[in-house]
């Protein structure tokens, strides 16, 4: 699927590798972080 940016990945249900990047590196949930930037 295409995305422009990571709001738009994420509002599509995309977890991009950024995404999975910075749930490590802040010990959350990747579902978590995708549902925060989709949210905006």
């Amino acid at each position: 699927m295409h995305y422009n940016t990571q709001m738009d990945a994420a509002r599509k249900g995309i977890i991009t590798k950024e995404m999975e990047i910075v749930a490590r590196e802040e010990n959350m949930e990747v579902d978590k972080l995708q549902q925060l930037v989709a949210e905006g």
